[in-house]
């Protein structure tokens, strides 16, 4: 379903540093221009968030990307999503309902001011990120369903990050420690002076506490309320202001208690057939020198594959054999450069043959 009333409205956005002016109507238009010679195979690469247009379900990435002249890896769905929902174009969930493809379907579903948890924490993404300044913009930003994270290149967001949390007994806004015990618990201390001076900035009363087993965390909870636009919006500041007064001190935080080090991952060896197929290829590259050496090769190889004969010669110490190719070699007919480095190859070659004679 789309807001009629919207669809005319122009709107400016920024998405991957470009400034955009449309409307709704603008994008649906070019969507139907789009569709009229057949459904492009882009339109239905989806895994859950689709646009209805005349009853035909299309990607939001393939859209944004159409009404914008972004490519899709520019930007990502909660952007997208963020922006139809400001034009009035209704954004629908292949989770949330079995038939998202009929008109009709749409047309009944009541008005209501309740969000999805989605939606509104994609309403509260949006806020934070248009509230903060640019030299505090997120590096990430996950919506899972009822809990929303924030965070920055420096935390490793599954040992720290910022959370908007709906539970069904409270709302939460806060900053969460997950990493190793004593390292939350040290973070944790950094926070505790300044819990009064937090509090009165903000208006609300902040927490720093411990955490479940081995968490902690430092912020804001309140009873629940209903998940409206209006309330997006309120926490969406709630968090920009929250995050500009406990982000230094986290950083101080940090300094004094850096993350843990990942350990890292030991290699895979390769399987051993593809070793086995490289000795094989050796093998028969040999072969073939020796072939030629002998006069029994089908033809003379270039010039160039003598050149790198000569290297594979000196590495697997045939030195004779190295010799007697670079003899072979037309100057004329490879670079300069390659000549000369396969000369001194060569002459290890002569020298090492000598000596073993």
């Amino acid at each position: 379903m789309t807001t009629e009333s919207h669809l005319d409205r122009t709107i400016t956005f920024r998405v991957a540093g470009r400034r955009c002016h449309l409307s709704g109507r603008q994008v649906l238009e070019q969507a139907r221009q789009a569709l009229a010679n057949g459904i492009p195979p882009e339109a239905q690469r989806y895994r859950e968030w689709v646009v209805v247009v005349d009853g035909q379900p299309v990607g939001v990435k393939w859209l944004f990307s159409l009404a914008t002249g972004l490519s899709v890896d520019q930007f990502n769905t909660v952007q997208a999503r963020s922006v139809f929902r400001r034009l009035g174009i209704e954004v629908r969930s292949l989770k949330q309902t079995s038939s998202p493809v009929s008109p009709d379907v749409l047309a009944k579903t009541p008005p209501s001011d309740e969000l999805a948890r989605q939606e509104f924490l994609d309403q509260v993404a949006e806020a934070v990120q248009v509230h903060l300044p640019p030299y505090l913009s997120p590096s990430a930003v996950r919506n899972r369903d009822y809990y929303l994270q924030i965070a920055y290149p420096e935390f490793r967001i599954s040992h720290l990050h910022y959370e908007v949390y709906l539970l069904k007994s409270r709302h939460e806004v806060a900053l969460h420690f997950e990493s190793a015990l004593e390292i939350n618990l040290a973070w944790l201390e950094h926070f505790k002076p300044e819990v009064a001076q937090l509090s009165q900035t903000l208006g609300y009363p902040v927490q720093a506490e411990r955490w479940g087993r081995k968490s902690a965390r430092v912020g804001i909870s309140f009873p629940p309320r209903s998940l409206t636009a209006a309330l997006a919006q309120e926490m969406g500041i709630l968090m920009t202001r929250f995050i500009q007064v406990t982000y230094p001190i986290m950083q101080e935080a940090l300094a004094a208690v850096p993350l843990p080090i990942p350990a890292r991952r030991r290699r895979k060896k390769k399987p051993t057939d593809d070793a086995e197929r490289g000795y094989r290829l050796l093998d028969a590259e040999v072969r073939a020198i020796r072939d030629f050496l002998d006069g029994s090769a089908a033809g003379r190889p270039g010039d160039e594959r003598l050149c790198y004969w000569v290297y594979l010669c000196l590495t697997f110490k045939l030195h004779e054999e190295g010799w007697r190719l670079f003899t072979l070699i037309d100057p004329s007919q490879v670079p300069k450069t390659l000549y000369e480095r396969t000369n001194r190859f060569a002459q290890t070659c002569r020298i090492r043959a000598e000596v073993q004679m």
